[in-house]
């Protein structure tokens, strides 16, 4: 049985509700960094789920087994530059008995609470946070029922954001999220249930923009291979609607566990959809993302909001998981203050993409010269062909294969007394063949041995561990750092850790950067004026 974070939401309600949790928010009355004075947004949204009124069990008690985020919660992102905020819910609690009038208690709560969001000209984004199932007083709660079946039928869905719909209508700054990752239906199924729900909001007279789920989740990385390409044929009078997509970085993309698969997973795994929204001119909205304090998925975090703003054409923004009063202070995605009070790791990369304060935000920290090829940006040099001579034509927006001979001020970077060169490369050669990656006059510099690992110059004999072939052909980084004054070298890579020895350092002229193998790619090419070994060194390639 998949674990899903429906189950860590139970889980962590009764956690909150034997703790000592005060009602409404506790946040701190400011964040402990300053919000950018320059602000450049390269997307319109940059947000954050405010959690928690979902917690629990139904119908459950409000401060005791669910709460409303408050307006400290709101203020606290607000001052970090996020400027969108997804709130989920429950169905259950906003509308006990099916096609009945809202709750009162219920609607006051969630009024406030979009009230301190659009205050500050902000976005709320309405979330029934329900899975495409309810449960329902006549059975004493006790069922879940998929929306569709004989005790929830689809005309009650209707009836449902019929209602809501005429609570907030016409607010240009509230979005309906029409139901929070559908499951155990299927796409064609759901498809009908979502146009006729949008047939229902809009014949209330609402103009706001809404998101729309495919099923499965909605998960980006499984958009085609669950059927959900048939969401190309939703149909909105108003065509203001986008297809809202969830994608996190472990194992399964179930967001269970913290451990990302690597620091490049996110961009893979939106790639294929992100393909299908731009050939169906339709827009997407990255509605959970979530990254643990640790660096491949620190990594892994700046890696996927790079990828949205470089693609603007597709993403109207995103909002990250996850923050609210009843998250406990060890969650591994929570984006509160620290226990000191302090701001996480992951809420300040995120504040650095929803709220840029110059066009170089998405340059990896510490970078001389980064040069993207796969989203044609570069940091440090006036253009690619500044510090790259191509082997054969550049490709727009494309991973170059071929070697590279590097030049010009990435060139300049490698004569500095220390230096580090970071190479992301994908579609490697599935098989146990050798590859230089980076040579220096012809010789190796860095390579893929035929077990896998990595190595540098065979004077050195500095080795990695090895890593499975299948692996080099996702995005992954290597690395190789020198210190000239201790003839110190380093060298790592995605799964291979990291190894140190003493050598001589060849003169480094007629650099050149290649995969090794004809199908092989590089990404992304970044120049540090400094060294790195052991777990600075990891960080960098995790």
């Amino acid at each position: 049985m998949r674990l899903t974070r429906r189950d860590l939401l139970r889980a962590s309600a009764a956690l909150a509700a034997s703790s000592a949790f005060p009602a409404r928010s506790c946040w701190p009355a400011q964040p402990s960094v300053e919000r950018p004075l320059s602000i450049e947004r390269p997307l319109p949204w940059g947000g954050i789920n405010l959690a928690s009124a979902e917690f629990g069990t139904v119908p459950g008690r409000d401060a005791i087994d669910y709460v409303y985020p408050g307006a400290g919660d709101v203020a606290y992102f607000s001052a970090l530059g996020f400027n969108c905020f997804r709130i989920p819910f429950r169905w259950e609690r906003l509308q006990p008995a099916l096609a009945s009038d809202l709750d009162a208690a219920e609607l006051r709560h969630l009024t406030f609470l979009v009230g301190e969001v659009t205050r500050r000209g902000h976005t709320a984004i309405l979330d029934p946070h329900n899975f495409a199932r309810r449960r329902i007083i006549a059975d004493n709660w006790a069922h879940e029922h998929l929306i569709g079946s004989a005790a929830v039928p689809v005309h009650a869905f209707e009836d449902f954001w019929r209602r809501l719909a005429a609570a907030f209508k016409n607010d240009e700054h509230i979005v309906f999220a029409l139901m929070n990752e559908p499951y155990g239906i299927s796409a064609a199924a759901w498809l009908k249930t979502v146009n006729r729900v949008i047939a229902a909001i809009r014949g209330t007279g609402a103009t706001n923009l809404l998101t729309v789920p495919g099923t499965n989740y909605t998960g980006a990385h499984s958009w085609l291979s669950s059927g959900n390409a048939i969401f190309a044929e939703t149909k909105d009078p108003h065509n203001r609607f986008a297809i809202e997509v969830h994608q996190y970085f472990d194992g399964n993309s179930s967001g269970t566990t913290p451990r990302a698969t690597s620091g490049c997973c996110g961009s893979d795994r939106l790639r294929s959809f992100q393909e299908w929204a731009r050939a169906n001119k339709l827009k997407a909205f990255l509605g959970e993302f979530g990254g643990a304090a640790n660096p491949a998925s620190l990594n892994a975090l700046s890696d996927i909001c790079q990828e949205m703003s470089a693609n603007p054409d597709v993403w109207l923004g995103w909002t990250a998981w996850s923050a609210g009063p009843f998250w406990p202070s060890d969650y591994m995605f929570n984006l509160g203050p620290a226990p000191d009070g302090g701001l996480r790791e992951q809420t300040q990369i995120l504040s650095r993409y929803a709220c840029p304060s110059s066009d170089s935000f998405w340059v990896w920290p510490g970078a001389s010269v980064d040069c993207d090829l796969s989203r044609e940006r570069v940091f440090g040099c006036g253009a690619l062909t500044a510090s790259l001579a191509f082997d054969g034509q550049r490709r727009a927006h494309s991973s170059q294969g071929g070697a590279m001979r590097v030049q010009g001020p990435l060139l300049d970077v490698l004569q500095a007394p220390d230096f580090t060169l970071l190479i992301e490369t994908e579609n490697f050669a599935n098989t146990s063949l050798s590859g230089n990656i980076v040579t220096v006059g012809g010789k190796p510099l860095l390579a893929r041995t035929a077990f896998g690992a990595l190595r540098s110059t065979k004077e050195s004999g500095v080795r990695t561990y090895p890593e499975l072939f299948a692996n080099w052909r996702l995005r992954r980084k290597s690395a190789v750092s020198i210190r000239r004054s201790t003839m110190s070298i380093a060298i790592g890579g995605t799964g291979c850790g990291s190894a140190l020895g003493a050598a001589s350092i060849p003169k480094l002229e007629k650099v050149v950067i290649g995969s090794g193998y004809g199908e092989g790619r590089i990404v992304r090419i970044t120049g540090f004026a400094d060294y790195l070994e052991g777990s600075a060194l990891e960080r960098l390639v995790a």
